[in-house]
């Protein structure tokens, strides 16, 4: 378990993972990024960081492993099919009861495979392994440049990561990381949601979104998505369409 929660945040997680777990088929689904990070250093013996739950990510087998009615519990907020030149999917959805986001992505290399079975707040879930966090981690970072910067926290969880299985991580440059900003007019007009409308899957109003999240409206840009084909595929926050290879 993820000992520095608060009774709160502990909630909040138990909250959402039951209510998506009702949604998904659980043998094609893991959970990766930052819960994922924290119930694996705790499973070695390694102090967590983390005290509050910003968002939640999975990777799953493909599309056919979330149900329709994921929607019916949740906002969706981007919803992509693959198309030509982006093989790739992407759902994000917004719990309306704990307004956490959750980003889920497809496993294209096999990772879903070395999961491994935790007991989270109750339920049996896959997690992914620590090795194929921060192999998807040192890839995004690859990645980054002074035009096309990464969020600092990949670099930060490299780093943890690294130290604990023993691999070294190189120096990503101070221009390159930039910390995410959510919501916006780049999130808000989405070509790739568009493109892939699906009446199982519609899409929630954003300003709705913003407002459960607590994101501006109307500012000129959004972070990308973490590229999801990307040997994990952990999200990392909204969409910016201008960047959609990345998404």
């Amino acid at each position: 378990m993820i000992t520095g929660l608060s009774v709160s945040e502990t909630q909040r997680l138990s909250t959402s993972i039951n209510r998506l777990l009702a949604h998904v088929r659980r043998d094609e689904t893991a959970l990766t990024g930052g819960v994922a990070i924290e119930l694996g250093l705790s499973s070695v013996g390694r102090p967590g960081s983390r005290t509050s739950i910003a968002d939640l990510d999975f990777v799953v087998s493909g599309p056919g492993a979330v149900a329709e009615t994921v929607s019916e519990d949740f906002l969706v907020s981007h919803y992509h099919l693959p198309q030509p030149g982006v093989p790739k999917f992407m759902l994000q959805l917004v719990d309306p009861v704990t307004a956490l986001r959750i980003d889920i992505f497809p496993d294209l290399v096999g990772s879903l495979k070395r999961a491994r079975w935790f007991t989270l707040v109750g339920q049996p879930v896959r997690v992914l392994t620590l090795e194929s966090i921060l192999e998807h981690k040192l890839l995004t970072l690859s990645t980054a440049s002074a035009t096309t910067p990464v969020d600092p926290k990949h670099d930060d969880d490299a780093r943890i990561l690294g130290a604990v299985v023993g691999r070294e991580v190189q120096r990503v440059p101070a221009d390159s990381l930039v910390k995410d900003v959510y919501g916006g007019d780049a999130d808000r007009a989405c070509r790739r949601c568009k493109l892939s409308r699906q009446p199982g899957f519609p899409l929630a109003p954003k300003g709705q979104i913003c407002k459960l999240l607590g994101w501006p409206e109307g500012q000129p840009k959004a972070s990308a998505v973490v590229d999801s084909s990307l040997p994990v595929g952990e999200g990392s926050g909204g969409i910016d369409p201008r960047r959609s290879h990345r998404a």
